[in-house]
Parts: structure tokens; sequence; C-alpha cells
């Protein structure tokens, strides 16, 4: 019995995030911009209206900061230019409603909304960030927040 308990032991997967994890992420968001143009004409024989809805890919450099509790339960807090009109975040922090932790990597997935919610990967050896969802992106780096020095 003693045995079976130890091997036991053994094979399970080690917990990675014993600690709190801080990380500021630097990098590149790549989202979705709509523009409408309306227009109107008028002539001898009626007028006519109509609109268009034209999408483009736009880029901006940001900041986007992940916290892990150290106790399976984490917050990511997104660049303005990537929340949605139509959000679920508690003053910008989404929780992560799957998150895995291991040695190699942090990847896990926030619910904007009912429609985006996008998966997150962050490689623990490199510190390179992967966000994905609809009609967005970031990609970057992450380092460890220094918490302890402060501006302010």
């Amino acid at each position: 019995m003693r045995a079976f308990a130890i091997l036991a032991l053994i094979a399970m997967p080690a917990v990675a995030c014993a600690e709190p994890i801080d990380l500021i992420c630097h990098g590149t968001a790549l989202q979705t911009e709509s523009t409408q143009t309306f227009a109107s004409i008028e002539g001898d024989n009626g007028s006519a209206t109509g609109s268009a809805t034209t999408y483009r890919k736009a880029r901006s450099s940001e900041t986007m900061r992940v916290k892990l509790d150290g106790q399976g339960a984490g917050k990511l807090k997104l660049p303005a230019s990537l929340i949605p009109p139509i959000s679920i975040g508690k003053e910008g922090w989404w929780d992560f409603v799957k998150l895995d932790v291991d040695e190699d990597a942090i990847r896990g997935q926030i619910s904007l909304n009912v429609l985006n919610r996008p998966r997150v990967i962050i490689d623990r050896h490199t510190g390179d960030i992967d966000l994905r969802g609809l009609g967005m992106r970031f990609q970057g780096s992450c380092e460890r927040a220094d918490v302890t020095d402060r501006k302010f």
C-alpha cells in the first residue's frame, strides 16, 4: 500500500504555479475596426439612401497584465484597444475561465462576452505571449512585474 502511494505521488504532474505570478506583457495588438459610411442622393425621379460598413485591421503597441494567484486561478487585463464594446470584464480585468499552468507554459481562456472567448498561451522559457480571439490578437513578450518598485 505504501509503495502504491509513493508511485502515485511520483506519477502525478507537479503543480508549476505554486507561487503567485504577476506579469507585464508588451507587444502588438491587432484588432478589427469598422467604419460606417452613409450616403443620400436626390434626383428628379426620387431619392435613394444607403450605407456601407468597411472593416480593416489596425495595429498598435500595447501593454497587457497577467496575474496568477498560485492556487490555480488568475486574471488578465487587456489593453483598451482590444476590449469589445459589449464585454463582461470587471474594471478591465477578466478572470480566466480555463487555466492550465505547467513547467513550460501558461495556457488559459477568458470570456469577453458570449461570442468572444480568447485563448492565451505564454511560453515560460521565452516569455512569448500569444492571445487570439474573435477579430483580435496580441503578440508580445512578458516579464515579471516589479511590484515593489513604485512610481508614486
